[in-house]
C-alpha cells in the first residue's frame, strides 16, 4: 500500500496509545512486538543511525524511502480462518495474489466459531499469505474484520518455503479470555 512505513508507524502509535489504558500484559507486549520490529527493519534499511547515545535520522534515505512508498503499490497480508483458500471470506482476495503457506511465532488462536489471533509467547499460528495490489482490498478486509474495534493488525514476519514476509495478520483488538490456543483453525 503507499506509505505503508507511514500506517505502520501510525499503527504502532495507536497501540502504545492503547497500551497506556489497558494495563494488561497482552497490550503493553504488542506495543512493545511493534516498536521492535519496526526498529529492526528501521535500523537495518539504515534509516536511522546510531550517534553517541542515541538516534539520527539519515534524511536521504528517508527521502528515498518516502519516494519509494509513493510508487509502492502492494502489502502483505497473513490470514488464518475465514479469508483462506476454500473458506467462506476468501472471495475478498479475489484481486490479491497467493503467495505461500506460512507461519507466524508467538501468536497462537482461540477458536471462538471463528478465530481470533492473541500474542502468545511459544505458541504458533498457521495460515496463507497474500500480496494486496490495491487499497479497495485492504478496506474491504478492514470492514469484515470490523478494524480497529473487533480486530486490530499487527506487522508480523510469517516464515514460508520462499523466504520470510513481513505482512499485516488481524488479531483480537480485545483481551479474551481462552483455556486453550490452537496453531491451526479449521471447518
Amino acid at each position: 500500500m503507499k506509505n505503508n512505513m507511514i500506517r505502520r508507524l501510525a499503527e504502532v502509535a495507536r497501540l502504545v496509545d492503547e497500551s497506556r489504558y489497558d494495563d494488561s500484559r497482552h497490550a503493553v507486549q504488542r506495543a512493545q512486538n511493534q516498536i521492535a520490529l519496526l526498529s529492526e527493519e528501521l535500523a537495518a534499511g539504515k534509516i536511522l543511525d546510531r550517534r553517541h547515545r542515541g538516534f539520527r535520522i539519515n534524511e536521504d534515505l528517508v527521502g528515498d524511502m518516502i519516494r519509494d512508498a509513493d510508487r509502492e503499490d502492494d502489502s502483505y497480508v497473513f490470514v488464518y480462518g475465514t479469508l483462506k483458500t476454500g473458506y467462506g471470506n476468501n472471495h475478498i482476495l479475489y484481486n490479491a495474489e497467493f503467495v505461500d503457506v506460512g507461519t507466524v511465532y508467538d501468536y497462537g488462536l482461540i477458536d471462538g466459531g471463528f478465530p481470533y489471533a492473541i500474542y502468545c509467547e511459544g505458541m504458533q499460528v498457521n495460515g496463507e499469505v497474500y500480496r494486496v495490489k490495491d487499497q479497495h482490498t485492504m478496506d474491504r478486509l478492514d470492514m469484515l474484520e470490523g478494524y480497529p474495534m473487533h480486530y486490530t493488525r499487527d506487522y508480523v514476519q510469517v516464515d514460508t518455503e520462499r523466504g520470510v514476509f513481513n505482512a499485516w495478520m488481524y488479531v483480537a483488538a480485545m483481551n479474551i479470555p481462552h483455556d486453550g490456543l490452537i496453531s491451526e483453525w479449521t471447518r
